[in-house]
């Protein structure tokens, strides 16, 4: 299964990740930031109860949270002061 995982308080679009449940998709993203699992990533970076949002979805939403992310930072523009 594939999850959405976003920020409840900044609203931030953490990813999508594959894994069998809930717990797993947290520890993808966990390990995808280089952490061992989300336990150890809390060990450094503890988080309030809630503030993650977990939501599995089907392979069109997918497609559309991926070309969201795409827009939103192929869209940032740096200007060099």
């Amino acid at each position: 299964m594939k999850y959405s995982i976003s920020n409840n308080y900044s609203g931030l679009e953490m990813g999508v990740y594959e894994a069998a449940n809930e717990e797993g998709a947290l520890d993808a993203m966990a390990k995808d930031a280089g952490y061992q699992d989300h336990a150890d990533a809390c060990k450094v970076a503890p988080i309030w109860d809630g503030e993650f949002s977990v939501v599995e979805i089907s392979e069109d939403i997918k497609n559309i949270v991926e070309k969201r992310l795409r827009a939103k930072f192929s869209t940032v523009n740096f200007e060099v002061i």
